[in-house]
């Protein structure tokens, strides 16, 4: 075979394989185009049934879109039944109900400040510093900074009124003896410092021993010591006696007290800050004192105070003071 014929084969071929290669281009826009134009068609076809079924029925034939309003629930809220409190009102919307229901709460000026007057001030923290209520109205309080000031009159005698589970008794403070003692419990009882406390302490035919406000059986006291007087007398301390209990020193007075029940206590030396005497209720005092105790002269039963109350001395215990020291 000719060169020439060999060109001409290939030229054909080469021309065969380029008319394939452009009926094959032609064949795949023409599918890019069917599908582009179903597309379209499918698009225009749900705009259609989108436009029949969501249209408005009204007579002005807005849509709801045409409206302003964009946001559409995507589920149905709940509707709250309303009753009118006339017939014929038309019931509110839930949103104006909603928005009345919030104004009704809202008071007034008036009723606010009205509110506003009828909150109670926050009690005022008693002042350890100060004088208490008589009426023993600002306790309890029974640890203290310092010593107390001077709330009694130095003219008036007092009474301390002792509650306890065994019964009563009354011992008669007398500020002529020892003022800074007799003002000191008398001012520990009106905080309530002793309600509650016990007779730490009996010995028989000496003396019963209470006062401990911090209930340490005999270490506890009021957080402070201040110094009171000595007896007017050696012999001062008879049956029935009242005077504060110390570490042998005066200068070392606390909270602590004694009632002598017996000869062993009224032989006592003129160490410990007298502060009266027991008026009204000396056979309660003896019933304590019989109580049996263990080691450390502590009652095997508690003796308890349950209130300490402080008053002017009426003129029968001062006669009765009068009658057991002369």
């Amino acid at each position: 075979m000719s060169s020439e014929k060999r060109q001409r084969q290939r030229e054909n071929r080469m021309r065969a394989a380029a008319e394939a290669e452009r009926a094959q281009k032609r064949s795949s826009t023409t599918r890019k185009v069917l599908r582009l134009v179903l597309a379209v068609a499918a698009v225009l076809l749900a705009l259609l049934l989108w436009s029949v079924f969501t249209g408005d029925d009204s007579d002005d034939g807005d849509s709801e879109a045409d409206n302003g309003d964009a946001a559409v629930a995507a589920e149905p809220t709940e509707v709250t039944s309303f009753e009118t409190d006339e017939p014929g009102d038309e019931a509110p919307s839930a949103t104006e109900a909603a928005a009345e229901a919030e104004a009704d709460s809202v008071p007034d000026e008036e009723t606010a400040e009205a509110e506003a007057d009828s909150v109670p001030d926050e009690a005022a923290a008693p002042d350890p510093t100060s004088c208490p209520a008589v009426d023993g109205s600002d306790g309890p309080l029974s640890q203290f900074d310092a010593p107390p000031p001077l709330c009694i009159d130095p003219d008036t005698m007092y009474a301390a009124a002792f509650d306890t589970n065994m019964g009563s008794f009354t011992m008669l403070l007398d500020p002529a003896l020892d003022i800074d003692s007799v003002n000191n419990f008398v001012v520990l009882g009106r905080w309530g410092a002793f309600d509650g406390t016990l007779f730490h302490r009996i010995i028989s035919d000496f003396v019963i021993q209470g006062g401990d406000v911090q209930l340490d059986f005999g270490r506890g006291g009021p957080g402070y010591q201040f110094t009171g007087a000595f007896p007017p007398a050696d012999d001062w301390y008879r049956i029935g006696s009242v005077a504060m209990a110390n570490r042998g020193n005066p200068a070392t007075n606390g909270s602590q007290f004694f009632v002598i029940t017996g000869p062993d206590g009224a032989g006592l030396p003129p160490l410990y800050s007298p502060l009266g005497h027991v008026v009204e209720g000396m056979d309660v005092v003896m019933e304590i004192e019989g109580v049996a105790t263990g080691a450390g002269d502590v009652p095997d039963q508690d003796v308890v105070v349950n209130s300490v109350t402080m008053s002017e001395a009426s003129q029968a215990q001062i006669d009765a003071y009068t009658d057991a020291r002369s």
